[in-house]
């Protein structure tokens, strides 16, 4: 399944969606990309950068969901974006030095 989006962000949000979802969700995700078409990839921190090996956020389940903690910068299409691609850590004892 593969939708030609028009913003760069989107195809990252686009294939980080096709690596890390439900069939379900990736069709809700795609939908609303193409309506929206303001979508954001929030990788980068302050302490390291676009290294994702070194990411520091992190999530913790919480029940049903994720609680998110950590700061991310220099993210895109921020002031505008609806849909946000965070990338966290889910284990922290994985986290590179």
């Amino acid at each position: 399944m593969m939708l030609h989006l028009s913003n760069p962000q989107a195809r990252r949000v686009q294939a980080a969606s096709l690596n890390f979802n439900s069939l379900t969700n990736k069709f809700k995700l795609f939908a609303f990309c193409i309506v929206s078409q303001f979508t954001s990839f929030c990788l980068s921190e302050p302490q390291s950068g676009s290294d994702a090996f070194a990411m520091q956020t992190n999530a913790v389940k919480d029940g049903d969901h994720y609680v998110i903690n950590g700061s991310k910068i220099w993210i895109s299409n921020a002031a505008f974006a609806r849909v946000f691609i965070v990338f966290v850590n889910a284990d922290v004892t994985k986290v590179s030095e």
